[in-house]
């Protein structure tokens, strides 16, 4: 069954506006019971459709920009700190409605109805795990998710139903300390709250089930989305699966480093992540990408949602088990390659 929190953010997050009237979203909640059969309507409603084609036909073509992605570690540094401070203001001051920017989740006019409201939004995303993964007839196991920017709580209340344990990952303490109240109220046990307060801290985390992340990289700039991508990414156990999304491309995007880190800080960042530079993350982690499905979620033409697997480690096999090898040294190699080593070759012995 659907209610009408769901009805509202689906025509968030797939028409970027609200129902029309209370009675369009009433039609809605009456004969549809199905969220994938509101999603489908939606999709194959004419105000969606009409905007695909000038989008896609605008950007199809569109060349090469400047995206800074690869920089130095004390660059890396300065990149991070800067979000950091940028999202633990808004933690202190607007902790809901920096997750829905909508006014009605604004500090000065949160009201009980409008909180619950808000945490219901989470379900729609937390189901769309399992949509994706029986779409493309694979497993998502349950063990411990890592949900990366989990801000207040609002997909996290729903992601601890689904799994064993969540590692809740933000990097705005006001956040934080937002999810441990939902938490704390619903009685909700199985949750890890962890506050990421640079980006060496992302090697250190454990090993994982399956990654989790909506609507939060695109708010970091592309080097830092890269960074912290490729070490969760190293971090799946095999079997385990991912689900992220991000913004890979927005018209007349560019990102210059040093202009960036000269300019004077906003509110909230949008940045982009080239898809080719996930492509690539997932290929040297040995990923296989099951689904990449163009989005609506920033309310933006360029978001994408991606999901995949690594695959499980096969039976014992001599004919098997070398390929398995090569894949477990690439792996090795990749992260080596990351953090800026080399392995050590031994000197022979006299």
């Amino acid at each position: 069954m659907i209610d009408r929190a769901l009805v509202e953010a689906c025509y968030r997050g797939i028409l970027g506006r609200e129902p029309e009237n209370e009675a369009v979203a009433q039609e809605r909640l009456d004969h549809i019971d199905r969220l994938e059969d509101l999603i489908a309507e939606l999709f194959a409603s004419d105000e969606f459709v009409s905007r695909l084609p000038q989008s896609i036909g605008q950007n199809y073509s569109y060349g090469p920009a400047q995206i800074d992605v690869d920089v130095p570690r004390a660059k890396l540094d300065q990149l991070f700190e800067r979000h950091r401070l940028q999202w633990r203001a808004l933690g202190e001051t607007e902790p809901f409605w920096s997750v829905l920017t909508h006014d009605e989740f604004k500090t000065a006019n949160l009201t009980n109805v409008s909180v619950d409201a808000f945490y219901a939004t989470g379900k729609l995303h937390a189901d769309f795990v399992d949509l994706f993964a029986q779409r493309n007839r694979t497993p998502v196991a349950r063990g411990t998710c890592l949900e990366l920017g989990c801000g207040v709580g609002r997909v996290t209340k729903h992601l601890a139903e689904r799994f064993d344990k969540i590692l809740a990952i933000d990097i705005s303490e006001g956040n934080l300390q937002q999810c441990r109240k939902m938490a704390a109220h619903f009685g909700i046990k199985n949750i890890e709250f962890i506050l990421m307060q640079s980006p060496a801290e992302a090697a250190d985390l454990p090993s994982i089930d399956f990654f989790y992340s909506a609507i939060v990289l695109q708010h970091n700039s592309p080097p830092v989305q890269k960074f912290i991508l490729d070490c969760i990414l190293s971090k799946l156990k095999p079997g385990g699966a991912f689900y992220f999304q991000t913004q890979t491309y927005t018209p007349g995007y560019r990102f210059d480093i040093d202009e960036y880190l000269a300019s004077p800080p906003n509110q909230m960042d949008m940045h982009c992540l080239p898809m080719h530079e996930i492509f690539r993350l997932v290929e040297n982690h040995c990923l296989s990408l099951r689904e990449t499905l163009m989005d609506l979620w920033t309310g933006r033409y360029g978001s994408h949602t991606f999901f995949g697997i690594l695959k499980s480690l096969p039976p014992p096999s001599r004919h098997i088990w070398p390929s398995w090898t090569r894949f477990l040294i690439h792996r090795r190699l990749a992260t080596l390659a990351r953090d800026g080593r080399r392995p050590q070759r031994k000197r022979p012995s006299a």
